[in-house]
């Protein structure tokens, strides 16, 4: 008979297997982690090396152990799974896509001179400065990883990435120093198939994206690339600073697989983006509001009070007017994340969202570009 084993390690990372005659033939790592809605840092797990021998394939094996990965994970407190995966599997678990992809192609003769900037090859003792900084340009972004600068890099990574940079095996890690030699900027940078593949970015300041961009542009120059490619999206300082006429940041929105998330635990999760909700209605036209939002799941009940600005979350619908909205856990993710607006929800009958309902919920949950860099990936 198939057996379920979950061994635990000295960071937290789960290792989930299910052997049969003593031997692991299907396995999978939880590894936990904070991941950002808005500003707000939330418990998470993700869900890695989600693999089933191939001859045993077909079994129900890996059904198995990606349940037993949930349960796991409600145990243990988090409040969002996550995973990169293939397309057509995960959604039977509820995962749904809530990370788009961005592609800028930007000329290396486009960018400026480094002027009184120069760069140096990345050391172990810049790795305060680059957390400081990568927090910095991702501190509002969603589904973007709180990066601890004493766990990263982060053990276990996949194959391919340095365990020693944190980033791509084949990345070159520049760190641009100003003046007195303090670190105000980053890139790791790879090349592929002709182009200069920049997987992150970071900076100190505004003051640093142009020389960071005539960095990046240097490097592919001295490699003979003729182009540059940012994973950023659209809203980053970096794209605003790049874009020009007849140049655009490309977004895909995966309909399945990629970066997929689901909720594990609705009222703790809405308890802790209370704070948030309340911040998004006083700054917005509908900071007098007063009355109950009720949202129904699958995974159970989460009703919002709001009364001018200040939110309270409860897992009881209350009585009198609420403005009950029906959707699943996955839709209210992709919500939540910017992925999928109320608008679009309604029109595609996914969810059940009076028109009254409709405003609020673009406030609480405004569209936006969520983001992970891939050295953040799992």
């Amino acid at each position: 008979m198939p057996t379920l084993s979950t061994h635990t390690d000295a960071d937290g990372v789960a290792r989930i297997e299910l052997e049969l005659a003593g031997e692991a033939v299907s396995s999978l790592l939880v590894i936990p982690m904070q991941v950002r809605i808005g500003d707000v840092p939330i418990q998470a797990g993700g869900l890695a090396w989600v693999e089933t021998r191939p001859e045993h394939r077909g079994r129900g094996f890996a059904r198995r152990i990606i349940e037993q990965s949930t349960r796991h994970m409600i145990r243990q407190g988090y409040d969002l799974a996550g995973l990169f995966g293939i397309g057509d599997f995960y959604e039977r678990w509820a995962y749904a896509c809530a990370l788009p992809e961005y592609s800028l192609r930007v000329a290396a003769s486009a960018c400026p001179s480094l002027a009184e900037y120069r760069s140096v090859l990345y050391r172990r003792d810049h790795r305060p400065a680059i957390c400081r900084m990568h927090s910095g340009v991702a501190r509002h972004r969603t589904l973007s990883r709180v990066r601890d600068p004493a766990a990263w890099p982060y053990a276990g990574r996949d194959e391919g990435i340095d365990n020693d940079t944190g980033f791509h095996e084949d990345a070159a890690v520049r760190v641009l120093v100003d003046t007195d030699g303090k670190p105000c900027g980053y890139a790791a940078l790879r090349f592929e198939e002709g182009v200069c593949v920049v997987d992150e970015v970071g900076y100190a300041s505004m003051a640093a994206i142009a020389p960071l961009t005539s960095l990046v542009a240097g490097e592919a120059h001295a490699a003979g690339v003729a182009h540059c490619e940012y994973s950023v999206a659209p809203d980053d300082a970096l794209s605003r600073f790049l874009v020009a006429p007849g140049r655009a940041v490309r977004v895909r929105w995966p309909r399945t697989g990629g970066g997929m998330f689901r909720i594990l635990r609705l009222l703790p999760l809405f308890e802790t983006l209370t704070p948030l909700l309340g911040r998004r209605l006083r700054a917005s036209p509908l900071a007098e509001w007063v009355g109950s939002l009720a949202f129904v799941t699958d995974i159970g009940v989460a009703s919002l009070r709001v009364s001018r600005g200040a939110v309270r979350a409860s897992d009881e619908i209350p009585p009198g007017d609420v403005l009950r909205v029906e959707m699943s856990q996955a839709r209210l993710t992709q919500m939540m994340a910017g992925y999928l607006g109320p608008q679009a929800l309604a029109a595609s009958g996914d969810a059940n969202i009076p028109p009254d309902a409709a405003p609020l919920l673009a406030v609480l949950f405004p569209g936006g570009y969520a983001h992970m860099w891939p050295g953040d990936r799992f």
